[in-house]
């Protein structure tokens, strides 16, 4: 078994072997890949909340008081 190790850039989806290894590398490798992982935008690390008062109708309660107040009224509503 041949081991080499090299860095490229990837272009269009595809690595390019450098040269110098083409001759000792046949039509059969096996590629390892490790790199470094794109840092996550800020943009896109947004709380729950932010996310559900963008979506229109699905925010029925304003606040914690209100959800109190409206499961208060349904348990008063269950003992009639």
């Amino acid at each position: 078994m041949v081991a080499v190790e090299f860095q490229t850039t990837i272009k269009n989806g595809m690595i390019e072997i450098p040269e110098v290894y083409r001759g000792r590398l046949q039509q059969q490798v096996r590629v390892i890949l490790l790199g470094e992982e794109a840092a996550v935008s800020e943009v896109n690390q947004r709380s729950i909340v932010d996310v559900l008062a963008e979506v229109p109708g699905q925010r029925v309660f304003k606040s914690a008081t209100a959800v109190a107040h409206y499961l208060q009224e349904e348990r008063a509503a269950w003992d009639r």
